[in-house]
Parts: C-alpha cells; sequence; structure tokens
C-alpha cells in the first residue's frame, strides 16, 4: 500500500472531525462565531444518556468555562478567535459572558440565553423553509430535541477504533466501507459512525454481507442491513430472512413455520431500527 492510499484509508475511517450545522453560522452571522455556537449548543445538550454535561452552576444558571487553549483543543481556533466569536454571539443576546473563579485563576464562563438562541433559531428555520419548516414544539422540548439533530463535535487524539487499529484491520474496515457504497450508496458521516459502531460487535465480513443481502432485497438502507445483523446474532449467521414457498412434506412445513417466525421477529427488528433512525 503507497503513501496515499494510506491516505485514504485514514481519510475514510478517521472521525478525528470538526463537524456543525451550517444553520449556526447564519444564525451568528459568522463562520467562527457559528463553530462556537455549535460547541456552545453541544456542551448544552445531554449526553446520550440522558445526563447534563454541564458542572458549573453559579448565581442560578449552568455555565461553560473554556480556556483560550481549551477552545483550541475542541474545535481547533485560536487564542485571538475565540473572544472575537463570544463577542458576536453576545452582541447578538445569544450568550451572556461573566469572569468567576475557575481551578483557581479568572476564566470568562459563558451561558446560552436559550430563549434568544430559540427565537433566532425559528426565525432561521423561518426564512430557510418557510412556516412548513418550523417544528410544533415547545422550547422545552427544542432544545433537548437538538440532541438527535446536533452533531457531537469530536476532536481527540484517539478519537476512534480504527483509527487506532492495526493496518490490517484498518483494511478490513476500508472493505466494508467499500462494499457500503458499492451495495447501497454514499457513505454520510452518520452513517459512517454507525457502520463503525456495527464493526465494534460484528464480524466485518458479517457486515458485508449484511450489506450485500440488503441491496440483494432491493432496501438499500443501512438500518436494513443493520436488522439483518441482528436478526443473525439470533438466529445464527445468514438465516434466510425471507420466507420460503410453502410444501406439502411436514419436515419442510415445519421448517417454512419456523422460517416465517424468523422473518417476524427480522421485520420486527427493521421496524424498531428504522424508527430509531427517523427518531
Amino acid at each position: 500500500m503507497n503513501s496515499f492510499d494510506e491516505f485514504l484509508l485514514w481519510e475514510r475511517t478517521t472521525r478525528d472531525t470538526i463537524d456543525f450545522k451550517k444553520i449556526y453560522v447564519d444564525i451568528a452571522g459568522d463562520l467562527v462565531a457559528g463553530l462556537v455556537l455549535s460547541q456552545i449548543i453541544f456542551w448544552y445538550l445531554p449526553d446520550k444518556n440522558g445526563n447534563s454535561k454541564m458542572r458549573v452552576k453559579k448565581d442560578g444558571y449552568d455555565w461553560i468555562a473554556k480556556t483560550s487553549a481549551q477552545w483550541y483543543d475542541e474545535i481547533r481556533i485560536t487564542e485571538w478567535q475565540a473572544p472575537r466569536a463570544l463577542n458576536i454571539l453576545e452582541e447578538k443576546g445569544i450568550i451572556e459572558k461573566r469572569r468567576y473563579r475557575f481551578n483557581g485563576s479568572p476564566t470568562i464562563h459563558i451561558r446560552l440565553i436559550q430563549e434568544k438562541f430559540m427565537e433566532l433559531w425559528e426565525k432561521q428555520l423561518h426564512d430557510l423553509n418557510g412556516n412548513e419548516g418550523k417544528p410544533q414544539i415547545q422550547l422545552s422540548e427544542s432544545l433537548d430535541s437538538l440532541t438527535e439533530t446536533t452533531t457531537e463535535i469530536t476532536y481527540k487524539d484517539t478519537a476512534t477504533a480504527a483509527v487506532n487499529a492495526e493496518p490490517n484491520e484498518n483494511l478490513e474496515t476500508a472493505k466494508v466501507f467499500k462494499a457500503y457504497e458499492q451495495e447501497i450508496g454514499m457513505l454520510t458521516a452518520f452513517t459512517r459512525e454507525e457502520v463503525l459502531d456495527a464493526i465494534e460487535h460484528y464480524p466485518h465480513d458479517w457486515i458485508i454481507e449484511a450489506i450485500k443481502e440488503a441491496a440483494k432485497n432491493n432496501v438499500r438502507k443501512w438500518s436494513y442491513a443493520r436488522a439483518i445483523l441482528e436478526s443473525w446474532k439470533v438466529n445464527g449467521y445468514k438465516t434466510d430472512v425471507r420466507p420460503k414457498e410453502k410444501v406439502s412434506s411436514n419436515s419442510k412445513k415445519v421448517k417454512h413455520e419456523d422460517n416465517e417466525e424468523r422473518v417476524n421477529n427480522f421485520r420486527k427488528l427493521y421496524k424498531e431500527r428504522n424508527n430509531v433512525s427517523q427518531n
């Protein structure tokens, strides 16, 4: 494998990314300020278990305390970009800044003014999509719902098992990605995360075969392939998830009925998985 092939492999498998929504740039009116806003939203959102990530509470509010070095570590903005971006957000009324002591030193603390943010967010959605694009949800629900729509910004040295794996492991992961793009379609950032999660739980060849099975059944969706994997986990690898033709032999009829039960289980798994992905 030449150096450029190694780069392509790394590029396809790494999660060492900064990924955020364009609407935050539109709200802030500035690229860097939009990036900072996205990261502020990330910290205010609960984690995957529904627990708060906020650790600083003062004067009855949750605050984010970040040094210049921490802003750079998380989203790669410099010590002069961070204050400028925060000033833009403060001028728009999206955040409040105060100086408190943190770890023994005076540090700028940031509070998201949720009412103002939601006002600008809804206005931006209206401008982009019209009235049909505005979600009919309450303010208290709105920020929580962003857990599903805000991409967590990850910028860590050991971001993913795929990056830290042995060369052969990376090669196998690349084969899975290639199979997905050949059989199902373009691999989005979200789907890549889903596939990488599956790699941690299933053998590579299972995933490739499940992808091929999804394409063969003309259901070119990752949720369908994932449901196949879950079915194989329960019923055994390469179990036929499609119904067989009914035959007169009693023994084959029993086998057919058993297959139908497996099909129903599979369809249930697929429906549950599809509902989760849509929510």
